[in-house]
């Protein structure tokens, strides 16, 4: 009788070591823990969610752990409402969208994390007439990226997409970088007194700088010189500067034969007391 009750506990204690083995290599392939502070963000060019066949823009993504920029180890993909899933990667073009209203998600997925995000975008096919036509009401199309300016008839352009109102021309003189804060603090137009420096992605966006493979113009609709433009934008590009000067971006327009306008080719440094002109902006 004892032999038999040795022999059931020994028996008992082996169904407990396998047990335990079976729990220790459950845990050990358990997946890793989803990250709860991972997320997404879909970077649109400048002010833009607008978009002209013929002339694509790139759409970036970027993927956060907590406040930390991942750049490696995570896989995108993009998808269309319209058009399903339609590229992977970080960086996607508009080329290939369909024509119309697009409710763009990316999808990111690093380790065992997931995390979305979408935005609304839109592509429109621009029809090819002259460049900037003005109809009766003044609504003015440039032909690169499909923006509708409105000709306000008193010296001033508003950009329907951003609601940005522009100075159409600049004053006609050169000022340093604090003449120009001056100037258009100062200035008194439309109607408006809150007109402001621009920033370097304002003056790039109506300069139409950056867009794929089709030389950058500025639309017609605005009056400009063969010449640089200030941009409050401090510059950050290292250069052999004086000890304690400070660098600001400009925009250089000059003259395109080839596109019969304007182009903004050259995104360029300039100490505090050069002499550039400026297009304000509110």
């Amino acid at each position: 009788m004892e032999k038999n009750t040795n022999f059931n506990m020994l028996i008992i204690f082996a169904m407990i070591l396998v047990v335990a083995a079976g729990c220790r290599d459950n845990d050990y392939n358990k997946p890793e823990k989803i990250e709860e502070n991972f997320y997404v963000s879909i970077e649109l060019p400048p002010l833009q969610s607008e978009f002209t066949k013929g002339y694509p823009k790139d759409i970036e993504a970027k993927a956060y752990l907590e406040e930390k920029e991942l750049n490696n180890h995570v896989d995108f993909i993009w998808h269309s409402d319209i058009d399903g899933n339609f590229g992977d990667g970080k960086v996607i073009s508009t080329e290939y969208l369909s024509i119309g209203d697009h409710l763009i998600t990316l999808n990111a997925y690093h380790k065992s994390a997931v995390a979305f995000q979408t935005v609304n975008i839109k592509k429109i096919n621009v029809p090819d007439v002259e460049q900037n036509a003005i109809s009766p009401n003044n609504r003015v199309i440039d032909r690169v990226d499909g923006t509708v300016y409105i000709d306000n008839q008193d010296g001033t352009v508003t950009d329907t997409t951003t609601q940005l109102m522009w100075e159409q021309a600049d004053d006609g003189y050169r000022r340093d970088v604090y003449g120009a804060y001056q100037h258009c603090e100062e200035l008194n137009l439309g109607g408006y007194k809150d007109w402001r420096m621009p920033t370097l992605s304002e003056l790039e966006e109506i300069a139409n700088i950056g867009l794929h493979k089709k030389e950058p113009i500025i639309c017609r609709v605005f009056d400009n010189k063969n010449s640089s433009y200030w941009t409050q934008t401090k510059s950050s590009l290292k250069l052999r500067t004086k000890s304690g000067t400070t660098y600001y971006s400009s925009v250089d327009f000059v003259h395109s034969r080839k596109r019969n306008g304007l182009i903004g080719t050259t995104i360029k440094p300039a100490d505090e007391y050069s002499q550039r002109y400026v297009r304000c902006v509110r």
